[in-house]
């Protein structure tokens, strides 16, 4: 096989956006190596599927699509009910097969029940669940209520009868960081599961993708190396850059706009958060953490000495590893950074030293030219360790603590209900979110859930406190680990807690 051979052309269109004609046109593909069986793109507009990806935007909206990918994983909340809905027995029945409470935190004694039926909403899950429920299965909707499976959005997961037979093994919903702290601390927590979303990742200044000043507002289609016709859809639909089909046929117009972000990654200029720091000391200081499942791909968490990859699943990618597109191993991370700044071109101009026209870099294994940073592509899978690992991580967790995402992009927000109804789960963010998942931080009906309001850093490290892990953190503002906002705010906090032992140490008995 020759190296660097290309795939065989997906999008080969006269793509005039005014034109009926251009979003008919039949595609037409070259004989340089067998046609791949991937769809084509059918016109300037086509319809995607799920979109993947995150990373950080701004702290304002905390999308989980705040970093580069991630911006456009985020459709419209009705789109988002539907799917919602569309897999509600799957996940009921999921739950009920794969994941039976364990005997001593569950209820004690579930009896009948002649409410057999869902409530019939606009909002709720398809009749088909009914017409697939086995003749003995009376107890579906009431374990579908205990799962805290969102049955209508406009009603709480569950009934007050329900709630009141559980046994929570944090006794009291916590009404502050310290109980939280406290509970963390307990023999009764021994398993701990994070979700995190752009918001974690913000103050690190990674560049985002939907800003006024993102990638996509800056973009310039005519400077990426493409067809005319590849320019013509990308400018009407700036994430194509992104799309896997596209970058089968033609891997410059992604590795192009990823140049900055991957060599800034490579080069580290962007640090881990106060959040980030969190994960690794719960790790290291409790052994406790049974997974950290991040939306973002900025490879932050790597910065993290103490936190195992293996305790880390990227859901949509990571822009700190390399692997191919075609044959899906893995590359050379660092020869890849090295052949993405001497051969791709820099289209923000920011870059003297990089070369004026890209040149392809091959796949070593296959020959390909589709080597890429180890993202989650439009139009492609998500990694298959994320639904090997999730139903063993999510069982008998006592603690699940979501930070800095709006919970909107599926599969990842299903931890929030996969979890067992016994496992109290935390909010971290400037905004309560996830009420169409079962989340209720009402003061009067809340049984399990702390919604921690603020900026993220700032209760991150107000935890920490709580917890007596500051000095771990301090060396940090010696070696220059930490984003500028989060040192000064590190630095405030340790200040702080000496200016409060030398009160309390001069202070009269």
């Amino acid at each position: 096989m020759m190296m660097g051979a290309t795939v065989p052309s997906l999008i080969q269109q006269d793509y005039s956006a005014s034109t009926s004609a251009s979003k008919n046109a039949a595609p037409q593909a070259t004989a340089d190596k067998a046609t791949l069986p991937n769809a084509p793109l059918s016109g300037a507009l086509a319809a995607r599927p799920q979109k993947p990806y995150s990373s950080s935007s701004s702290e304002d909206d905390n999308d989980d699509d705040g970093s580069i990918i991630s911006d456009v994983l985020n459709d419209e909340e009705d789109q988002f009910n539907k799917s919602i809905r569309k897999d509600a027995p799957a996940h009921a029945e999921f739950d009920r097969q794969m994941r039976p409470v364990k005997k001593q935190r569950s209820v004690s004694s579930m009896g009948s029940t002649t409410d057999n039926s869902i409530p019939s909403t606009s909002d709720s899950a398809p009749n088909s669940m009914e017409d697939d429920r086995e003749d003995d299965d009376s107890s579906f909707d009431r374990e579908a209520k205990i799962r805290s499976f969102p049955i209508s959005l406009d009603e709480s997961p569950l009934d007050d009868d329900l709630s009141s037979v559980i046994q929570y093994p944090f006794g009291e919903l916590p009404k502050s960081l310290a109980d939280v702290a406290r509970f963390i601390k307990s023999d009764r927590c021994q398993k701990i599961v994070i979700l995190t979303g752009a918001g974690m990742s913000v103050v690190s200044g990674i560049p985002d993708f939907r800003s006024a000043n993102g990638l996509y507002a800056t973009m310039d289609a005519d400077r990426l190396t493409a067809t005319q016709a590849e320019r013509d859809i990308m400018r009407l639909d700036p994430s194509l850059a992104l799309d896997n089909h596209l970058f089968l046929q033609n891997q410059f117009p992604c590795l192009e706009v990823n140049r900055q972000f991957l060599l800034g990654t490579r080069d580290q200029i962007w640090k881990a958060t106060l959040a980030h720091r969190f994960v690794e000391l719960l790790h290291a200081k409790t052994g406790k953490l049974a997974r950290l499942y991040t939306q973002n791909i900025d490879g932050l968490e790597d910065q993290c000495t103490k936190l195992p990859r293996e305790k880390v699943v990227p859901v949509h990618g990571t822009m700190d590893q390399a692997d191919c597109g075609m044959c899906h191993n893995e590359a050379n991370f660092e020869q890849f950074c090295q052949d993405v700044r001497t051969k791709i071109k820099d289209v923000t101009g920011t870059d003297p030293n990089a070369p004026q026209e890209s040149s392809h870099i091959p796949c070593r294994i296959c020959g390909y030219n589709t080597l890429k940073p180890s993202i989650v592509l439009f139009r492609s899978s998500l990694p298959p360790k994320f639904f090997e690992l999730v139903p063993r991580d999510v069982e008998d967790a006592d603690l699940l603590i979501v930070i800095g995402t709006s919970l909107k992009v599926a599969p990842a927000n299903s931890l929030v209900y996969r979890v067992p109804e016994t496992c109290m789960r935390m909010l971290v963010n400037r905004d309560p979110v996830g009420f169409n998942l079962g989340l209720n931080f009402d003061e009067l009906g809340a049984t399990r859930d702390y919604f921690a309001k603020g900026d993220i850093d700032s209760s991150m490290l107000d935890l920490m406190e709580a917890l007596g892990w500051v000095d771990e953190l301090e060396p940090l503002l010696d070696c220059n680990g930490l984003p500028e906002s989060s040192a000064k705010l590190l630095q405030s906090k340790v200040q702080e807690m000496k200016n409060r032992t030398s009160a309390t140490a001069t202070a009269p008995v």
